[in-house]
């Protein structure tokens, strides 16, 4: 039986059950150590391990927040499945763990915050969408393309300064009066003559610019991210339209248009004028009638190889929007989230984080329309 079994089956047979789902947790634990040799102070290998067990500590606790129906749904096979694939993306912790070293009686404790994605925990076991009769009523239309980063051009900052420089000459009169005396008597004369000195200032400014990194993006693909997410909406219930057939159906933009622009513009958005023209075809109430548009990039923007394989990194910037209104109004973002992927090519590696990629904006989309429901 793994961690996660035993955590839940222990929190079924507790009597103690409290409705009120947390998203926050609090958490202290002690873990007894072995010390290393001429040490005190547990080994690294043990005090690693003892941090790691902070996420599952953030769960633990999280659990004794849910009611038991809810409990005994993780427990199920396929969703406690879903659960452990996905748990570095439920649990995270708020900053480092604070740990403390108990050398007298050998143990590890550690303390902190943790947050448990509620939402997403829902819409991976298909809770709060997939049941949610009203899903089946919204009518969504999407567009989140693929881009592969073909260049990137770095420009060196530049400075511009300016100098000036200041002097003057300054001159005095000396006298010196000598008295010499011997035994013949005392003399004394006057010498007279001039000092002089220089003095030069040297002052300079400036100030330094800076260019920003030019990136040239080429088409990915779009198919596999389209169908991605047309399964995870229609798995969710949601009347959900690729744009493509939007804008070919109910007088928007043609999509190629939609895709170049987004190629061209280094941001990854559209200007004013073509976003109204998608958005206005969407709501349009004589074609699709429309209620909101997912819109954004998956910026593949990273590519190399480590120890025989390929390493591609996508970064994901999505945003959503509400046409009930005549400006349409943003309601939810997906901001510069990055997903990885691996292969032996690297057209497997890109489509491997595309796909990582892909179901995660997925996933945080449909946790965003759970929480406006």
């Amino acid at each position: 039986m793994g961690w996660f079994s035993r955590i839940v089956v222990s929190v079924l047979l507790s009597c103690w059950v409290v409705s009120v789902s947390a998203t926050e947790v609090k958490f202290a634990y002690s873990v007894p150590y072995k010390s290393a040799a001429f040490s005190k102070k547990p080994k690294p290998e043990d005090l690693k391990a003892a941090i790691d067990l902070a996420s599952q500590e953030v769960w633990k606790k999280f659990l004794l927040s849910v009611p038991q129906a809810e409990l005994i749904r993780y427990d199920d096979a396929s969703n406690k499945q879903k659960i452990e694939a996905r748990f570095d993306e439920i649990v995270t912790l708020k900053g480092e763990p604070q740990v403390r070293i108990d050398e007298k009686n050998k143990i590890i404790q550690i303390g902190g915050r943790g947050v448990v994605n509620v939402t997403l925990v829902n819409v991976i076991v298909g809770e709060s969408t997939r049941s949610n009769r009203i899903n089946s009523e919204m009518v969504i239309g999407f567009l989140i393309l693929p881009r592969i980063q073909m260049s990137a051009t770095s420009f060196d900052g530049s400075r511009e300064t300016s100098s000036s420089s200041t002097g003057r000459d300054m001159s005095e009169r000396v006298l010196k009066e000598e008295i010499k005396g011997d035994s013949q008597g005392v003399s004394e004369r006057i010498i007279e003559g001039n000092k002089t000195a220089a003095e030069r200032v040297e002052r300079s400014s400036g100030s330094n610019t800076r260019v920003a990194q030019e990136s040239e993006y080429g088409l990915g693909n779009v198919v596999q991210v389209t169908g991605a997410l047309s399964e995870a909406f229609n798995n969710a219930g949601f009347d959900a339209y690729d744009y493509a057939d939007i804008g070919a159906n109910c007088g928007g933009p043609s999509s190629d248009l939609v895709m170049e622009a987004i190629l061209e513009r280094q941001s990854g958005d559209l200007s004013g004028k073509m976003r109204k023209g998608m958005f206005d075809a969407t709501r349009d109430k004589d074609c699709l009638a429309g209620q909101f548009f997912v819109l954004g990039t998956i910026d593949i923007d990273s590519i190399e190889v480590k120890q025989g394989f390929t390493n591609a990194s996508a970064i994901i910037n999505v945003q959503i929007f509400d046409l009930s209104r005549k400006i349409p109004k943003r309601i939810a973002s997906i901001d510069s989230v990055r997903r990885d992927g691996e292969g032996s090519t690297e057209d497997k590696a890109v489509s491997n984080a595309i796909s990582a990629a892909t179901s995660l904006a997925g996933d945080q989309i449909l946790a965003a329309f759970a929480n406006r429901l």
